[in-house]
């Protein structure tokens, strides 16, 4: 349930927990309850600084989102509002994750604002600490329908400090609201970024990137789209692309591969690389069709291997099954021993999900 008409948040406005490992196995301790006035709801992952302090958005809560910080002090933790996101010129409902530069700037999306009202395209912010408080700058707003619009998945650092993302909508309007973008932001050395549109969607080739990018060492782009693709996932299965630098500057777009409803369909949380080069991710349908019929499936975690001549060998190595296991995986993280882990937004032994 999401905010009531009372102000509250019926069932609970959701916890920052932290699960500590010891011999016994792993325990699972609360460090803040959120309410409506300070967020509610985080859905995306934290980001940490290296003074154990973490950082993280929620798009309900304050006006219209809030970015917040969680800080480590002596006698238990404390929590920051950074920036109160209102609707207009600088965005409204950031649902991305946070990333950190070397200086301590944080940088995110919001799905709508920017320009037009809270009805907007979104935007790309950075958060700057200044005194006491943080600064909002807005990096760009995106103008529905032209170079992107509405993007729910974080950016990433690129080559000479260019910033890299997805667009839900907006470019090719062979989609209702566009198939969504690939884009980069460029800094000119200014204070101000210029926006370049990497790749634009058509449906056939992937729709609706929800999820990020991730980069190998050689700086060559990795990502997926919910949509689009081969048909028998609604609005199509998803893709997994690669975007390839090429001797000349330009980028090659290319697709590693078509999902489909029995190895999973409609990947939407962040992948990850291992030392090997091998790519791993969740899908949120497809798979065990009969456990969670009305979803086409619970999802599931796959890993692709790279072969020759950008070919890409997919294998599934889990199917959620809803209970016990879980349903609808939101990514996967890898640790520095080989294991991925997790979290799933249905399923367990309840039905709300579980950490895997």
């Amino acid at each position: 349930m999401r905010g009531g008409t009372d102000g509250t948040c019926g069932s609970g406005c959701g916890t920052i927990f932290r699960l500590s490992h010891d011999a016994k196995g792993w325990h699972e301790a609360t460090l803040w309850s959120f309410d409506l006035t300070h967020g509610a709801y985080p859905s995306y992952p934290l980001v940490g600084d290296g003074s154990g302090n973490l950082f993280g958005a929620t798009d309900v809560g304050g006006a219209l989102g809030l970015a917040y910080g969680l800080y480590h002090r002596a006698h238990g933790w404390h929590l920051r509002d950074l920036h109160n996101f209102g609707g207009g010129r600088d965005g409204a409902q950031p649902r991305s994750s946070l990333i950190l530069d070397a200086h301590g700037d944080l940088y995110g999306t919001t799905v709508s604002g920017g320009t037009g009202g809270s009805g907007g395209g979104g935007t790309v912010y950075e958060l700057i600490p200044s005194g006491r408080g943080w600064a909002e700058k807005l990096l760009h707003r995106f103008a529905p329908y032209t170079d992107g619009a509405n993007p729910q998945a974080p950016v990433i650092f690129g080559r000479n400090g260019s910033l890299y993302g997805t667009t839900t909508g907006g470019g090719n309007q062979a989609c209702a609201a566009g198939c969504g973008v690939v884009f980069r932001l460029t800094p000119n050395g200014k204070g101000r970024w210029t926006e370049s549109v990497l790749h634009a969607f058509d449906g056939t080739d992937g729709a609706s990137p929800v999820a990020g990018l991730v980069a190998d060492p050689a700086g060559n782009l990795y990502g997926s789209t919910n949509e689009g693709g081969h048909s028998g996932c609604y609005a199509g299965c998803g893709v997994l692309f690669e975007l390839t630098r090429t001797p000349h500057g330009r980028w090659s777009f290319g697709i590693i591969h078509y999902f489909m409803v029995k190895t999973g369909g409609g990947p939407s949380g962040n992948m990850t690389f291992d030392s090997a080069g091998n790519l791993y991710g969740s899908t949120v349908i497809g798979g065990n069709v009969n456990a969670c019929p009305q979803q086409l499936g619970c999802g599931v975690v796959f890993k692709l291997e790279p072969e020759s001549n950008h070919r890409w060998k997919y294998s599934v190595l889990h199917v959620f099954n809803n209970s016990p296991d879980g349903a609808l995986p939101s990514g996967v993280v890898m640790s520095a021993n080989g294991k991925l882990y997790g979290t799933t937004i249905g399923g367990g032994s309840l039905g709300l999900g579980a950490v895997l």
